[in-house]
């Protein structure tokens, strides 16, 4: 995207994009098929399975929230970043500095 040098850069749809991936990600991986366990066979190593059964499930609660909590902290940098582009530009047009009077946009 072509700028100027008036222009304060930033894109919240690129990050709105980034974090709606990781929440898809989250679903998908909610929402995958269950492992159940097999609590009639003596097969050798069934116990084991068992255990490992276990830890998967775990694993993936672990894995969902660290991923949904990267995905809320994209959406507050976006929206803290936003803010922060909102503030310098109207500082920036109430300034003295040469060319301020032309205005300066935000490239949303």
């Amino acid at each position: 995207m072509a700028s100027n040098s008036n222009s304060i850069l930033h894109n919240t749809a690129i990050a709105r994009e980034a974090a709606t991936a990781l929440s898809d990600a989250v679903a998908s991986l909610t929402s995958s098929s269950i492992a159940t366990k097999d609590n009639q066979t003596t097969v050798a190593g069934n116990t084991n399975a068992h255990s490992v059964i276990d830890l998967a499930k775990s694993t993936e609660s672990q894995v969902a929230k660290v991923i949904m909590t990267m995905s809320e902290n994209i959406h507050k940098m976006a929206s803290e970043f936003q803010a922060l582009d909102e503030n310098m530009r109207s500082a920036i047009e109430k300034s003295n500095l040469p060319n301020a009077s032309t205005g300066f946009t935000l490239n949303e």
